[in-house]
């Protein structure tokens, strides 16, 4: 049973096409693998947005920020009443306190 509502932000499914074609065009790796890994995490979210951690940044924990792994790359979340807000799907090792 879904408790919550996930919206995947346009800034985030950006970062998904960025993602898809620099896996497929520079890595020749498809992406499909990735895009089901996240699909994945969709009804864990529904059900339970509060599994993942709250960012350890002090300022962007203060907004609310969570995320979650999937391979190299994070997933960067919010929880807005009964709505799970994904705003960014980074690459790990970017600096993603100065991007959020």
């Amino acid at each position: 049973m879904k408790h919550y509502s996930v919206i995947i932000f346009p800034r985030a499914q950006a970062d998904l096409l960025e993602i898809r074609s620099y896996l497929e065009e520079v890595l020749s790796i498809p992406a499909n693998t990735f895009l089901g890994k996240l699909s994945s995490h969709i009804p864990l979210l529904e059900e339970n947005p509060f599994i993942h951690a709250l960012i350890l940044d002090p300022i962007l924990n203060e907004k609310g920020y969570r995320f979650f792994q999937i391979d190299n790359y994070l997933a960067f979340y919010k929880v807005i009443e009964r709505t799970v807000q994904i705003h960014r799907v980074l690459y790990g090792g970017r600096d993603y306190s100065k991007i959020l």
